[in-house]
């Protein structure tokens, strides 16, 4: 296994475990935020909830520990692009604009364009875990873990602050467009 692969293991397998995590702690929130985008019917939004929250944490700490890494690599690739696509039908409908619940933030409404791009970030973060596998380790070395955990905070920090600069672009655009008076 290469950094690279340390690495996305650990941004993309953190993000699936957080997330999961996030949602199973606010279940009946995230359930109704989901229904919200009408993606799936009120019926099945629990059922879906459940789905993602069991299907996220264990895709997330099977990325985490390099367990079945083919398999588990091609099935985050799989959630991710069923994301994105259902992000898309959601903003194709017209939603420019939603409250995503994907890591609990339940207060504040996002860019449909910016969580469509976030999730793509993450279907990029897959590509050097699909990579050919060779016989390898079991754990990586201490080493290979510091080198990961300091890239990921990297990454996550860098993430928090483009996240913070596209809502203070979203709101400059937003006051910047003149009312018309009546």
């Amino acid at each position: 296994m290469d950094d690279f692969q340390l690495v996305a293991r650990v941004l993309v397998g953190g993000a699936f475990v957080l997330a999961g995590t996030l949602k199973a702690l606010s279940w009946s929130r995230f359930r109704d935020t989901l229904a919200a985008t009408e993606l799936t019917s009120r019926r099945l939004a629990g059922t879906v909830t459940a789905f993602l929250v069991v299907t996220e944490i264990s895709i997330g700490a099977s990325l985490l520990a390099g367990w079945m890494l083919a398999l588990t690599a091609r099935l985050s690739l799989l959630l991710l692009v069923i994301f994105v696509a259902g992000l898309a039908r959601y903003w194709w409908r017209g939603g420019k604009r939603l409250v995503c619940g994907c890591f609990a933030d339940f207060e504040r409404t996002n860019s449909t364009v910016m969580v469509m791009a976030r999730n793509f970030l993450l279907v990029i973060g897959t590509f050097p875990l699909l990579r050919q596998q060779h016989a390898e380790r079991l754990l990586p070395s201490w080493f290979e873990w510091g080198f990961a955990g300091v890239a990921a905070l990297g990454l996550a920090m860098t993430w928090a602050l483009l996240s913070q600069l596209a809502v203070i672009v979203d709101l400059l655009m937003t006051e910047a467009i003149p009312l018309e008076k009546e």
